[in-house]
């Protein structure tokens, strides 16, 4: 019996098909990357997949997000695609022969009201668009009526080499002659995890009947000022560090949203001064496992593998 990724094309499917080559990689844009085609909103085309290849695990990895062009308005409509891939998987596999789904969702379903350490328990509360799709896709493949295990993976920031998105901006504000802006006092922890441990979570769990719910993050995360302190001195850079207060922030960057001009959405702008750090004790307990890589190295190797 085989695995099949997901949006293997992808950041984190790309670095899982190179640990294990033997998956069944899918992809609607590059198929060049992914093995195969398939529009994963597509039931039928799921099934075909998975009786062709035997497909008996599923690793879903694909959706619409940040990294994306996401439009100023309908924004609910464009993240829709996520839940209409958590529909077509879950009555596709319930058709075939599917034992076990690990979905890779967010943080983002926490929303703003965090308090941390943030474990999973706490109430689910998203702030945004992609928040929302991404947690009522958790609920669509954890319905009762399903015929198989499911593992949630809720990862905060995955960061590694090729990473683009926010991370490329932070690049081009870097090398730019402007000042690095914060939002906040910069005493809050602002969290990642790399691929690579993300990659090796779920290849441990593919091979475990476990269920539920587990975050994914590293460990002892610094705060921002010490997160930047540190970053820019492993680059060897001098770069001015403004903080400006949330309010004023905030404001600006909501009217640069509404006019489709802002770096950021607000369902992440609007978390960038809170303490937000993910309790990843029950995914150690449950695996044994431990995060290898602190958030300095991997901002440091993120923006230097793109500048």
């Amino acid at each position: 019996m085989k695995t099949l990724v997901t949006g293997a094309a992808g950041f984190v499917g790309q670095q899982l098909l190179v640990h294990k080559p033997n998956f069944i990689g899918v992809d609607l844009r590059y198929q060049e990357c992914a093995g195969a085609f398939c529009d994963v909103r597509n039931p039928e085309e799921l099934i075909s997949l998975i009786r062709k290849f035997k497909i008996d695990k599923i690793v879903h990895l694909a959706g619409v997000q940040y990294l994306d062009y996401v439009p100023k308005k309908a924004r609910e409509d464009f993240f829709s695609s996520n839940i209409e891939m958590a529909k077509a998987l879950h009555f596709a596999a319930c058709q075939t022969n599917v034992k076990r789904i690990i979905y890779i969702s967010t943080d983002m379903v926490y929303g703003s009201r965090v308090v941390s350490p943030v474990d999973e328990n706490q109430e689910t509360c998203p702030i945004g668009e992609y928040g929302k799709s991404k947690l009522l896709s958790e609920r669509i493949l954890g319905d009762e009526s399903r015929t198989y295990s499911l593992c949630i993976l809720r990862p905060r920031l995955i960061l590694g080499r090729g990473r683009q998105g926010s991370i490329a901006k932070l690049v081009r504000l870097i090398n730019s002659p402007w000042p690095i802006l914060l939002i906040g006092n910069g005493q809050n922890r602002y969290q990642f995890v790399s691929v690579e441990d993300v990659c090796e979570v779920v290849i441990k769990m593919l091979d475990r009947e476990t269920e539920g719910v587990f975050n994914i993050g590293s460990e002892n995360p610094p705060t921002v000022t010490e997160l930047f302190d540190v970053t820019l001195r492993n680059l060897g850079l001098k770069k001015r560090i403004i903080k400006i207060p949330p309010f004023l922030a905030f404001g600006i960057l909501n009217l640069l949203d509404s006019a489709g001009l802002s770096p950021l959405a607000p369902e992440q702008f609007k978390i960038a001064n809170i303490d937000y750090v993910l309790n990843t004790t029950k995914l150690s307990r449950e695996l044994n496992w431990r995060a290898r890589s602190n958030d300095s190295d991997l901002l440091t190797e993120a923006i230097a593998f793109l500048k």
